[in-house]
Formats: structure tokens, C-alpha cells, sequence
């Protein structure tokens, strides 16, 4: 792996409270530390209730931290930037009523660009995504990993230097996963985006990532990152892939132990 140049994203002695009820605050996040580099893919993953999406959330400015900071180029996020930063959930989100082509010009619709420029770029962003031929159907009509797709195609037609993905490929299925994923690498080194990637599969950030973020049992903290030093493209079943597979594993199956048990 190249070494990472430029710090994009500074994540700063984050913490989350919320009101637990009785008047006793919960810790969702901790104290929390980390960079990410620009063009760099960077995985979170945990276990579950440990704070992943709650974390994306506060770097997306959805959220507002109890305390600590998120600096994007030294600027400190406060709120939702969509000029900045485009997001892709677990759900796809796509307007039932719209058909593919109409939901990734969507967020271009909101920005105010002239419909022949947002039908330009929603075309583009459809062929990288692998739907060509589905522009005018609509989404009761696709599988759920074209689903995804046209989200993804949505998010990207933004064109944001930054990417914020939370468990996109969770609903699916493992082998539709597993090209997605092969999908979303290529994309990824086509538009030299930097992205945030959360999920709960071993398998998805051992493959996907540059560095692998590791979290505690809830309240959650750094517990340790991982440069995943693989030549891409990568087989996910290789043995450096399953290696980092296994070592994310001894990291994270006591601190899910200790969620099953309640602390």
C-alpha cells in the first residue's frame, strides 16, 4: 500500500452522551481519535452497539458530539456539508415513484443544476455503477444489490471528495456482497474519492480497506487500527485477506462477548 499523504478527515477526543432515562446518561462514544487520509479507504467495524453509525453520523455532521471535534481540512464540521460529503446507508432510500435515471438526479434536482448537466451526470454515474439498460425502471422492478447501485450512483453523482458508507451491503446477500464490493474498489480508484466504510463483516473490510479501524464494546473507543498491507487488486479469499480476517476476529469476539454479557 502507498503511503498516505494528505490528512483529510481529523476525528478529535470525541465523545457521545445520550439521556438513558432516570436521568443517567449513556456513553455511546469515548474519546474517540483517529485521521483519515485523503483518496484513502477506511473501515470502521465493531461489535454490534458500539457506536459505528453513531460515529459516522457525528463525522457527517447529522449529529453533535457532548464533546471533541471533527476537522475536514482543518475546518470543524458543525452540520451537514452535501457539498462535501455524500452518504450511503444500509437502506437504499430511492424514491419508489422515480424511476433509476430520476433517483440519482435527485440530490443534482436539489443543488439547483440545469436538468440537461444532472441528466448528463446521472447517465455517467449509472454506466460506472453497472446499470446501463435499467435507467427507466424503477426500483420495484430491481434486485437488491441494483438497488444499491443506483444509491450508490446517487451518492456519487455529488461528486464529494468524501464518501461516508454505513453497512451499504448489509441487507444482501453474502455473494452479491462479495461483488459489490469488487464493484465498489474499482470505483473507488476510478474517482479517487475518500470514504468512510462501516460494517460488521470481517470478510467486506479485510478486503476493501487501506486501514481497518477496530472498536471497543460500548462506550465505544479506538481498540486498535490496522494497515492493511495487500497489493490490489486483491483475491478475498487469498491468505493475507483471511489473515487479516483472523486478526480483526481476536480483536473483536471478547469485546462482543462482553456485549452479549452486559459489560
Amino acid at each position: 500500500m502507498e503511503v498516505m499523504s494528505k490528512t483529510l478527515i481529523e476525528v478529535r477526543n470525541l465523545t457521545k452522551l445520550y439521556n438513558g432515562g432516570l436521568g443517567k446518561p449513556i456513553t455511546a462514544l469515548q474519546d474517540v481519535n483517529f485521521s483519515v487520509a485523503k483518496e484513502e479507504f477506511f473501515t470502521i467495524i465493531g461489535p454490534s452497539g458500539c457506536g459505528k453509525s453513531t460515529l459516522l453520523n457525528l463525522i457527517a455532521g447529522l449529529d453533535k458530539p457532548s464533546s471533541g471535534e471533527v476537522l475536514v481540512n482543518g475546518v470543524k464540521i458543525n452540520k451537514p456539508n452535501p457539498q462535501l460529503m455524500a452518504i450511503m446507508f444500509q437502506e437504499h432510500a430511492l424514491y419508489n415513484w422515480r424511476t433509476v435515471l430520476r433517483n440519482v438526479e435527485f440530490g443534482l434536482e436539489i443543488r439547483g443544476v440545469s436538468k440537461a448537466e444532472r441528466r448528463t451526470k446521472a447517465l455517467h454515474y449509472i454506466r460506472l455503477v453497472g446499470l446501463q439498460g435499467f435507467e427507466d425502471k424503477y426500483p420495484n422492478q430491481l434486485s437488491g444489490g441494483m438497488k444499491q447501485r443506483a444509491a450508490l450512483a446517487r451518492a456519487l453523482s455529488l461528486e464529494t471528495d468524501i464518501l461516508l458508507m454505513d453497512e451499504p451491503f448489509g441487507a444482501l446477500d453474502e455473494q452479491t456482497r462479495l461483488l459489490l464490493g469488487l464493484e465498489l474498489t474499482r470505483i473507488w480508484q476510478e474517482t479517487k474519492k475518500t470514504i468512510i466504510f462501516v460494517t460488521h463483516s470481517l470478510s467486506e473490510a479485510a478486503f476493501l480497506s487501506d486501514r481497518i479501524l477496530v472498536m471497543s464494546a460500548r462506550p465505544g473507543r479506538v481498540k486498535r487500527i490496522y494497515n492493511v498491507d495487500i497489493r490490489r487488486p486483491r483475491d478475498p479469499n487469498s491468505d493475507e485477506v483471511n489473515h487479516i480476517k483472523a486478526l480483526i476476529w481476536n480483536e473483536i469476539k471478547d469485546e462482543a462477548l462482553s456485549m452479549m454479557k452486559g459489560g
